[in-house]
């Protein structure tokens, strides 16, 4: 039986609006445990708002749907399951990018469903199937590979972090009690004053000292005694390989360098693939829920949300305590009050588009 036109129209716009959620993900900035608690709660308000207004039609076939619990538990773990699937497209998404962590994942749903669902009711034409299935693979790997990688953070400058830790310190006096603002103010006055004697103090003793230096230091070594540091021309050289031989190993101990990328990177595929696998099964548990009982489509709805709104939250704690981030329900609910308003808006966003 074909299908009619404006099914067809539906299924192109359905996707055109899904396909969307990742560019609203990226513009929120939001972090990936509260954009999924809030983006789902989006869609299940809005699901379950519009069960509401058709209630002459649910609430009866709710009442009878209700009668085969196995259809309505498929539907209800299919939810789970896209639950699954749309938060960890968002986490990969924030670990990968857009452009790759978001096609990787959708990829991986693809693959599951479409093989799950050709084990179960199979295909008149098996070749198309899998070759488009191939196809979505294909374009999937080239967009991912035309983009460059994500470059490892620069590590900061010695003197960059003094005057950061400067700047910490006068910004926290500046909060504190006035006598103790007043204290460190004189405290900070008296040691530029002994910075500028001790640099006034240099220069006038190498304007006496001239061209002695040298024979001074040639002196030193004949005598067994070392130059003084400030006319050693090594001395410099050495502090500086010091200071980058310290930069190196705090970027190493911060994972700042190409072995804490790679970790970064194995992290997000693993995201996107399991995430991905485990959220296509949707579409195959809705099958499954249709062999045992074709349920009315906002029963279906209804059932389907359900499952993410209750699946949600443990999933993202659950991620917390895999990969860092909050692992109790206090610690959500303060990511999820710190969100800004423009976080808010674009999150949402990304859930009316699912």
């Amino acid at each position: 039986m074909p299908f009619p036109a404006w099914a067809v129209a539906l299924v192109v716009v359905n996707f055109l609006f899904w396909g969307h959620w990742p560019i609203c993900a990226k513009f929120s900035g939001a972090p990936a445990q509260p954009f999924g608690v809030v983006m789902v709660a989006v869609q299940t308000c809005c699901a379950f708002l519009a069960c509401l207004c058709m209630g002459d039609r649910f609430f009866p076939a709710l009442a009878a749907d209700s009668q085969h619990p196995a259809a309505a538990l498929f539907v209800f773990l299919g939810g789970a399951a896209l639950a699954i699937g749309d938060f960890s497209a968002a986490a990969a998404i924030e670990r990968l990018g857009v452009a790759v962590g978001g096609p990787v994942c959708f990829s991986c749903m693809l693959i599951c469903g479409a093989v799950g669902d050709f084990l179960l009711e199979g295909s008149a034409h098996p070749g198309l199937l899998f070759g488009g299935v191939a196809g979505c693979m294909c374009a999937v790997v080239a967009d991912s590979q035309s983009h460059p990688p994500r470059q490892p953070p620069k590590p900061v400058d010695d003197r960059l972090r003094l005057a950061s830790a400067d700047s910490a310190i006068a910004v926290a006096t500046a909060a504190g009690a006035p006598g103790e603002t007043s204290e460190a103010k004189q405290q900070a006055e008296r040691r530029r004053q002994g910075s500028a004697k001790e640099e006034e103090g240099d220069d006038q003793q190498q304007q006496q000292e001239g061209p002695a230096a040298v024979e001074l230091e040639e002196g030193g070594k004949e005598g067994g005694k070392a130059p003084p540091a400030c006319c050693s021309p090594s001395r410099d050289a050495e502090q500086l390989e010091g200071q980058h031989t310290a930069a190196a190993a705090a970027s190493a101990r911060g994972g700042g360098g190409d072995g804490g990328g790679r970790d970064e990177f194995r992290r997000g595929m693993t995201v996107a693939v399991v995430g991905g696998c485990i959220g296509g099964m949707w579409t195959v548990l809705s099958t499954l829920a249709s062999y045992r009982h074709p349920l009315d489509p906002l029963v279906l709805l209804f059932y389907f949300h359900l499952g993410e709104a209750v699946f949600i939250v443990p999933v993202v704690l659950v991620y917390g305590r895999l990969f860092g981030g909050a692992t109790s329900l206090a610690g959500l609910l303060q990511l999820i009050r710190g969100l800004s308003r423009r976080q808010v808006a674009w999150t949402a966003a990304a859930g009316l588009c699912i």
